[in-house]
């Protein structure tokens, strides 16, 4: 890529940059950052942006921001795109690291870009070889041309697992927005956008085993990536179909590999030949090629540090978004799954945490391998396994079956739902009984196994537009209101269970499913300043910390849907609790579903139920560490999509919370009431209740008449967390209110009884 250094801003905006740069610092930064040496570091090298203050970097050596429009243009910064920042560093030895570029949620008048890089390994063993890694990022296209200017923060750490901050530099970047980049994109050069290619794995050094990858660039449109691979010549071809103006809202990523092997190290260099086949209907069909160019770096190997056995099994040997294993609804089928050992084993152990709507009925031997024995446990829907083996016939590298699993899928599974299952190894043996080292889960990109519902994909689009997405959400969320306000009989909206009637079984079913779909693409969406979403301080509640997730401004909107992302190797969400934020007894104008049966990831949708519904809606989650925690482990709000009554789909302006998992030991001091577990339930239902001081109290269910049903506790009760259970057995099914009266204080939770539902 050719650096070219960008205009420079005027003065007056280099100034009101530089100023609002110290403020931030002044109160953004931590205190051993402020408190930095100031080792002598490198002037950048050729810059493709002015830096207009702070000190020169330790390991930067350059920053590119815009995009070329050609092989052989220079960047540039257009207002209608994305604006791709690309950042240089270089280390002088085998243990450095450039381990993240990322946007800090900061609020500031500017946007903050932290580049997070590993100097060495703290042991004092690393080899002197000098070598160079990139990373970039992207960030909204401006809003208007000119000069623009991002805070670019450079903070480097002593080693991988260390919370010791040996520097942090900091300088403020600019660069200028095109006014217009000459009016529509001609064909040719939208279809160079499409797809982008890279080297896996990442990090990497001269003894892996490289990849190509081919993947699409930002979700295009009604783009399919059909082949990548060598060509006659020993070149490399990839080959994709684009149907030009057309709409398809869903974001669907795609991936494709081809094996590259192993290569020396040093800087690569590749030309692949793209082939893009334009679908023009009625028009014949024609083909858009050019030659794109990929470089990277193959560093050299630390061959003083021990190599590291992959912490995940796998399903088959080449990567893929595809399904794994595909069932019908009630269905059972068989998935063998793999290790890929760096020395003989004797035996290893872990868990598999499997998403719904499936579940592990029972784990084995593969066939013809009667020399491995296999013991399980059941844990919620996955289990936790030993394997050992007859020591005559150990388990060989570097790949091999271990593990053969019976899975099923759920009587009222959605048609075309999908789950990602993670098969975790936490302990691995030699054939003398001595560890074997297994790499950090946190830098191992594991395999996905996909697991699949057969049927149509398409029995959530409420509003017919032929996508599934939070859209969706406020059409179903409508229905349920018509049903439940109506004495009409006759309303039917959307089946998703099956059972030939509309109940808000139907709703939940939906809901759950579209919750797991990717979220809308940023350029598909509005940015709203009245929306926000953040996080409560975190409680330390005995074994667990819970933490408060709130969306304000809601009272304009129809649906929510948030997705968040949490270290799940480590940790496990709950709900806690998920209720609107007032306590009023009339406050129950939300229908929350969350959704952490998925390790690492928490989907959260809230569905409005009445027309004066509040301005806020606030979800609980526990997190239990079922791992030692590591420093930085965090919870964070990785999208949100906040869907209008008239179908506007909606994101907050500023930057979507994150916070560290670690809590004070301090109790709430607030009265609570958490959501109840399991929702929808067919016979038992439990919920918690925290008092912070003795009070007499009144717990009762009541149906949507406001009939009292079942009281479920009365008098007077010590401060404390206390969990209670409802037996629904003799209600009818339906929706009710757990209603917790405290001293007057009112608090109450939705819950629902499918005595069909499992």
């Amino acid at each position: 890529m050719t650096r070219v250094e960008a205009n420079a801003a005027s003065t007056v905006f280099a100034a009101r940059t530089r100023a609002s740069a110290l403020a931030f610092l002044l109160f953004a930064l931590p205190a051993c950052a402020v408190a930095a040496g100031s080792a002598p570091g490198r002037t950048l090298a050729r810059p493709a942006a002015s830096d207009t203050t702070g000190e020169p970097f330790t390991h930067i050596t350059s920053v590119v921001v815009g995009t070329p429009p050609c092989d052989t243009c220079p960047p540039r910064v257009c207002p209608d795109q994305p604006t791709r920042v690309t950042v240089r560093a270089g280390f002088s030895n085998l243990c450095g690291e450039f381990r993240s570029l990322r946007e800090l949620p900061v609020a500031a008048a500017f946007t903050v870009l932290q580049a997070d890089l590993i100097e060495g390994d703290c042991s004092g063993a690393c080899p002197d070889a000098a070598y160079t890694a990139e990373r970039s990022t992207e960030l909204p296209p401006p809003l208007a041309p000119g000069p623009h200017a991002f805070l670019l923060v450079e903070q480097v750490r002593s080693c991988r697992d260390s919370t010791v901050i040996l520097s942090t530099r900091q300088q403020m970047i600019t660069y200028e927005s095109l006014p217009s980049c000459g009016g529509p994109v001609p064909i040719d050069s939208l279809a160079r956008m499409l797809v982008g290619f890279g080297v896996a794995p990442d990090p990497r050094c001269a003894a892996d085993t490289l990849s190509l990858l081919m993947f699409k660039n930002g979700c295009p449109p009604c783009t399919d990536l059909t082949g990548l691979g060598r060509d006659a010549a020993g070149g490399f071809r990839a080959t994709l179909d684009w149907r030009p103006n057309c709409v398809e809202l869903a974001c669907v990523p795609e991936t494709l590999s081809a094996p590259l092997g192993r290569l020396p190290a040093g800087h690569h260099s590749l030309t692949v030949r793209v082939d893009v086949r334009l679908l023009l209907e009625p028009q014949a069909d024609s083909t858009i090629s050019y030659f794109a160019r990929v470089e990277f770096d193959v560093p050299p190997c630390d061959t003083t540090v021990a190599p590291c056995m992959s912490p995940f099994l796998v399903a088959g040997a080449v990567r893929s978004i595809g399904c794994a294993l595909t069932l019908d609804p009630a269905g059972t089928g068989e998935l063998t799954l793999s290790a890929h050992p760096t020395e003989p084993l004797g035996g290893l152990q872990g868990r598999i945490d499997c998403p719904p709507p499936f579940r592990i009925l029972r784990a084995s031997a593969p066939e013809g391998m009667d020399h491995l024995f296999v013991s399980s446990v059941p844990e919620g829907r996955g289990i936790r396994y030993v394997i050992f083996t007859d020591l005559r016939f150990p388990i060989a590298a570097p790949k091999g079956p271990v593990l053969k699993l019976e899975i099923a899928a759920d009587r009222g599974a959605s048609p075309g739902a999908r789950g990602n299952m993670l098969a975790l190894i936490t302990l691995a043996a030699d054939t003398a009984g001595g560890s074997v080292p297994l790499c950090d889960p946190r830098r191992i990109d594991p395999f996905p196994i996909v697991l699949c519902v057969s049927g149509d994909s398409s029995v959530c689009d409420a509003n017919g537009d032929g996508h599934t997405d939070v859209r969706d959400l406020v059409s179903m969320a409508s229905c349920l209101r018509t049903v439940l306000t109506s004495a009409d009989t006759t309303v039917h909206c959307r089946d998703c269970d099956g059972d030939s009637l509309f109940t808000g079984s139907d709703v939940l079913c939906c809901a759950r499913r579209i919750l797991r779909r990717p979220l809308l693409p940023r350029d598909s969406v509005q940015h709203d300043a009245r929306l926000r979403v953040s996080f409560d301080p975190l409680q330390a509640e005995g074994d667990h910390v819970t933490v408060g997730v709130r969306v304000s401004g809601a009272a304009t909107l129809g649906a929510v849907l948030l997705q968040l992302d949490y270290p799940g190797e480590r940790w496990r969400a709950t709900a806690s609790g998920a209720a609107p934020a007032g306590t009023s007894p009339g406050a129950e104008d939300w229908l929350p579903v969350v959704d952490t049966d998925e390790p690492g990831h928490v989907y959260l949708g809230g569905l409005r139920m009445r027309d004066d519904a509040s301005d806020e809606i606030r979800f609980e989650l526990a997190l239990t560490p079922i791992a030692p925690p590591l420093p930085g482990d965090r919870i964070e709000a990785e999208g949100a999509d906040l869907a209008a009554p008239d179908g506007t789909v909606l994101t907050p302006q500023d930057a979507l919370p994150v916070i560290t998992l670690d809590a004070p030991s301090a109790a709430t001091g607030t009265v609570s009431l958490s959501s109840a577990f399991p929702n929808p339930f067919g016979s038992l239902t439990s919920f918690v209740v925290t008092l912070p001081r003795a009070a007499q109290v009144d717990l009762a269910i009541h149906d949507l008449a406001g009939r009292r049903v079942a009281t479920i506790a009365h008098g007077a009760l010590e401060a404390g967390r206390r969990s209670f259970t409802w037996d629904g057995a003799g209600a009818r099914d339906g929706l009710y209110f757990v209603r917790l009266t405290v001293d007057g204080q009112v608090l109450s939770t939705r819950v629902v009884l499918l005595k069909e539902s499992h």
